[in-house]
């Protein structure tokens, strides 16, 4: 609990620090397939149902940086170039980029929390990670936001395995 005071006049008194709620939605599909219709849907209904913001976590995006030249357009050389180059940075480390987004999350996280700090209200977001395509990626976002990790599709698994 905190109480704010300017020149000694008490402006609040007794308030909860606000908090963030997050969860995290991680959704593995088929290469190829889209998610951007399931995306708009579930950021639509979240806002209006719950009040909850959406933020996309896009995995291809943030490993796609380490790529030696510009990927291809959207044609099936591109899915080649992303897949040929994350199944080099699995080689590395099975759950690398996992780690990648993970790493975004907090980045994200950050701004969050200095924009609540800031304005003392109620946030509540939900990331949608796109796309998980192994098992150990989604099993690493469960370890690391436990409870809170919401997979979906194909590599939909027990929450206690």
């Amino acid at each position: 609990m905190q109480n704010y005071q300017i020149g000694g006049f008490l402006l609040a008194e007794n308030l909860e620090p606000v908090e963030p709620m997050y969860l995290y939605l991680g959704v593995s599909r088929a290469i190829g397939a889209p998610t951007a219709k399931l995306y708009e849907a579930l950021k639509n209904d979240l806002k209006e149902s719950y009040g909850v913001e959406t933020i996309e976590i896009k995995l291809s995006r943030l490993f796609s940086e380490y790529t030696e030249g510009p990927l291809a357009e959207q044609s099936f050389d591109r899915y080649v170039q992303l897949m040929d180059l994350g199944d080099w940075m699995r080689s590395l480390d099975t759950t690398a980029i996992a780690q990648l987004g993970i790493r975004q999350i907090a980045v994200e996280k950050n701004r969050i929390e200095r924009e609540c700090e800031s304005k003392q209200k109620d946030v509540r977001i939900a990331f949608f990670i796109d796309s998980l395509m192994h098992k150990a990626e989604a099993q690493l976002f469960r370890e690391v936001y436990g409870d809170d990790f919401f997979p979906s599709g194909p590599l939909l698994f027990s929450r206690h395995s």
